[in-house]
């Protein structure tokens, strides 16, 4: 049974959490998932938790905001932190919308605690990637200062697309929610 538009929002907010939660468990977690990739010591890999060398695998101990002076700036690591934030949100906010989907009354979406998660993870995710791009832009301009090479790796394309399906989740709910409202306004001073 389809309830429009429930269940496309639905798959649009639960794969942005599914997403999200990915960029969370980056290097060294998820090897091949990583922010940046540096020539330093032969070859690494940077995520959240850590890094990792191309030589010979190994990994720095998981350490949420960890230091790697003076590439990467500390406190914009720790700022990652609003990358699980997000994800959380999205995947609470897809959790509720299963009673809208199951329901047999039509015109639930869009649910005003939907509509309030999808915004806040959308708004969590968003300034995320915004700290993402600063902090792994200033890492690679400064390793390239130093003479390495450096290029940012897939998890950045990742929190892109993560971002911005939360971002079409909720615009679309926050104007659906107007609309309704406003619909609902116009139908009650018509009749």
């Amino acid at each position: 049974m389809y309830h429009e538009p429930s269940i496309p929002i639905f798959i649009l907010t639960f794969s942005a959490g599914v997403v999200l939660t990915l960029v969370t468990f980056s290097v060294p977690f998820i090897k091949p998932f990583y922010f940046l990739h540096s020539s330093v010591a032969g070859g690494i890999t940077y995520g959240i938790w850590g890094w990792c060398l191309d030589v010979n695998g190994s990994c720095s101990p998981k350490q949420f905001g960890y230091r790697e002076d003076p590439e990467i700036v500390p406190i914009l690591l720790k700022l990652h932190v609003l990358f699980p934030i997000a994800a959380g949100l999205a995947l609470l906010s897809s959790v509720t919308l299963i009673p809208v989907m199951c329901s047999s009354a039509r015109g639930l979406y869009p649910f005003p605690l939907f509509v309030i998660l999808s915004t806040l993870a959308c708004i969590s995710s968003l300034t995320g990637f915004a700290i993402c791009i600063a902090t792994w832009l200033i890492a690679l301009h400064r390793f390239h200062a130093d003479g390495f090479e450096a290029s940012l790796g897939p998890l950045v394309w990742m929190a892109l697309a993560g971002t911005a399906l939360l971002l079409f989740v909720a615009l679309n709910a926050g104007c659906s929610m107007m609309w309704k409202r406003g619909h609902r306004r116009s139908f009650i001073y018509t009749y």
